[in-house]
């Protein structure tokens, strides 16, 4: 049980905290704005300079001579990474200070030719910063010239304020912490202690305790109250003996309710046992209705086209309808028994990569004793959160590596990695069995379909590991080649920034 005393200290500390974490995420934001338009200002200068110093000459310059026009421009500012002349017909890149001119410097420059005007253009708000100027000879547009600004100042800017607000936060809360322990225990903590004493000999059976007035505050009226409870408790001994033996007949009826409240839980515990015990049958039902779904729409359809030929009150055509009356009755037992097979909601927590793959590799891991399959787990560092179902996913997960194991009967490597794929995580679980012919590989996401001897699988594992995957936003894939293995690829999304 946590302290008042403590809870006055965390809960400053967490406003402090948050009051200088906001502000200088307001500072830190408002000087990164300051440097980008800074950068992107003096990319704007120098392209005009350039076009400038280009427009004064009345003959074409030869690419060494813009090569070192450009170097001595980039030389100027530091910040400037590339500057790039482009010609507009044909579109193509004249000159550039960097041996490889950036991929967006030749769209750019058709861009200012086309408008006119000046065209910028950022990768980012940390990454390049472009500007592109036309450049202009004999009132007719030719050329542009293109300059790219990095940002490093602005993530160098970034880093100091949050390094800034980490010194500031703790030095604060350090100094907050002191300050409120201070003056707590002088004008809350030691009253508070008298006032507990006394409680504590009163509840021991001393109704003469009295506490002492400390002041005329909240505190004191506190103390007060409490004499005047002691006084009247004293007065009142046989009234309180009276409330007891009522109290303690209330207690024995609590009591009873109680027990019979224990008995409905007990029951309906076993009215949930039974329940899932009906979801199992109600899966398996699924399976059945899945395959009889086609037949009953087939039925249905000739017994429409059949009806369609009949001229209405004739008594075939009552017997059609009767019969599409019964498939529809069919139809809704089925959509029924689907519904009721339906998977529960999703509750996505964020989940590191590592703790997903090595709760899946403790599960797994006892079927391989004796099995001579050896188990190999290899997570890149630095991975991202992903936001899952834990109990579902490692359900599906646990599919897809009993399918592994079961492709290995002679033993072999089975693996479970995972890497950044893009915006998101992949995990990769790979095994050295037989592999799936291509003719199988195709279907193997088929309900029901399984390549297992009869009473080996059911076919609902791969369709259940999409299912699941595919819920959480993510993809599954399978690779596999005859007498090789097969790789399978689960791509997760990582959590959303605050997410």
């Amino acid at each position: 049980m946590r302290s008042l005393r403590a809870r006055l200290g965390v809960s400053a500390a967490l406003v402090v905290a948050a009051v200088v974490g906001l502000s200088t995420y307001l500072q830190a934001r408002i000087v990164a704005r300051a440097v980008e338009a800074e950068a992107v200002d003096a990319a704007a200068a120098i392209a005009l300079g350039v076009s400038a110093d280009l427009g004064e000459h009345s003959t074409t310059l030869s690419t060494d001579d813009l090569v070192d026009l450009l170097a001595d421009y980039r030389k100027a500012v530091p910040a400037v990474q590339s500057i790039t002349i482009t010609a507009a017909a044909p579109a193509a890149v004249v000159a550039s200070t960097d041996a490889t001119p950036p991929p967006r410097a030749l769209p750019l420059g058709e861009q200012a030719v086309a408008g006119g005007e000046l065209v910028t253009y950022a990768d980012g708000p940390v990454g390049f910063h472009f500007v592109a100027v036309p450049l202009e000879r004999h009132g007719q547009l030719y050329g542009a010239v293109v300059v790219a600004v990095g940002m490093d100042a602005l993530q160098r800017v970034q880093r100091q304020s949050r390094l800034a607000a980490l010194v500031f936060a703790a030095v604060a809360i350090v100094l907050l912490a002191l300050g409120l322990d201070f003056l707590s225990r002088r004008f809350v903590h030691r009253p508070l202690a008298a006032i507990l004493r006394t409680m504590s000999r009163a509840s021991a059976g001393d109704l003469a305790a009295r506490t002492p007035h400390v002041r005329a505050d909240e505190i004191g009226a506190v103390a007060e109250g409490l004499n005047g409870m002691l006084e009247r408790m004293a007065g009142f001994t046989e009234t309180l003996h009276a409330e007891v033996e009522r109290a303690t007949a209330e207690l024995r009826g609590a009591n009873r309710e109680l027990l019979e409240t224990a008995q409905r839980l007990f029951a309906a515990r076993r009215e949930l046992a039974r329940g899932q015990r009906l979801a199992l049958a109600g899966q398996l039902a699924a399976s059945v209705a899945h395959q009889i779904g086609t037949p009953l729409n087939v039925m249905s359809g000739y017994v429409q086209m059949l009806l369609a030929k009949q001229e209405d009150g004739s008594p075939d055509a009552e017997r059609l309808r009767t019969i599409q009356d019964q498939i529809a009755r069919v139809t809704a037992i089925v959509q029924s028994l689907l519904d009721h097979t339906r998977r529960p909601a999703l509750a996505l927590r964020p989940l590191a990569p590592r703790e997903l793959v090595d709760g899946l590799a403790e599960l797994v891991r006892p079927s391989l004793v004796g099995s001579g399959i050896e188990l190999a787990v290899e997570v890149a560092p630095g991975l991202p959160a992903v936001g899952v179902d834990r109990a579902q996913l490692e359900q599906a997960l646990l599919n897809l590596v009993t399918n592994a194991v079961d492709a290995m009967p002679d033993g072999g490597r089975l693996s479970l990695a995972t890497r950044v794929d893009g915006e998101g995580v992949a995990l990769v679980v790979t095994d050295s069995g037989n592999g799936i012919p291509p003719e199988d590989l195709s279907r193997v996401f088929d309900p029901l379909y399984t390549t297992k001897p009869p009473g080996k699988g059911t076919g609902l594992g791969l369709p259940i590991l999409r299912e699941i995957v595919e819920a959480h936003g993510g993809t599954v894939r399978l690779e596999s080649r005859t007498g090789e293995g097969t790789t399978a690829v689960v791509w997760l999304p990582r959590v959303a920034e605050g997410g």
